[in-house]
């Protein structure tokens, strides 16, 4: 009895940061991709948020928005179809983020987020609740207490408020 698998395995990662502003994806791409030797395999590419029309998004693995101030329906729509075609998405909302903007983006029937964005909480210092690393995403920093997620200090954040109508929407970290 034997099975084979035929598995690609590619070289890089390719990940896209999108910056609201100057700056803004710089701590990002440097987690993603650590070393000075450039020895990483994930390759981040920083962009302007001017430049995201242009993009050809599914030459990418994932997309990080970054302190994004506000999406065309356009993008949105974009966006969502790369979402929907297995491409990871992460929203970095940042202090610029525009409350109506990001809840008003919709493609289809479908929300671009999968929570509205309530208002903003200012808190001396709040940190973030893995919820006993119960989701895929939060499960590798078990046992891990300071490797980071438990003690990056949160002091500004948007409340979200998870639709009652859609049962699919998982918490991973409170």
């Amino acid at each position: 009895n034997s099975r084979w698998a035929v598995v690609p395995v590619r070289e890089e990662i390719r990940v896209l940061c999108v910056a609201g502003r100057p700056g803004a994806a710089k701590y990002i791409a440097d987690a993603l991709s650590p070393s000075p030797a450039g020895d990483s395999p994930i390759r981040p590419i920083i962009i302007s948020d001017g430049d995201l029309a242009a993009a050809e998004l599914m030459s990418f693995d994932g997309v990080f928005l970054c302190n994004v101030a506000r999406l065309t329906p356009g993008d949105a729509e974009r966006l969502m179809h790369y979402a929907q075609d297995g491409g990871g998405l992460v929203f970095f909302l940042g202090d610029r983020a525009d409350r109506e903007n990001y809840n008003s983006l919709t493609s289809g029937n479908e929300p671009l987020l999968p929570a509205t964005l309530g208002e903003i909480l200012d808190q001396r210092s709040a940190g973030i609740d893995p919820l006993d690393y119960r989701h895929p995403i939060v499960a590798p920093f078990r046992s891990r207490e300071r490797a980071g997620l438990l003690t990056t200090p949160i002091t500004r954040y948007h409340r979200l408020v998870l639709p009652t109508d859609r049962p699919n929407v998982e918490v991973a970290a409170a």
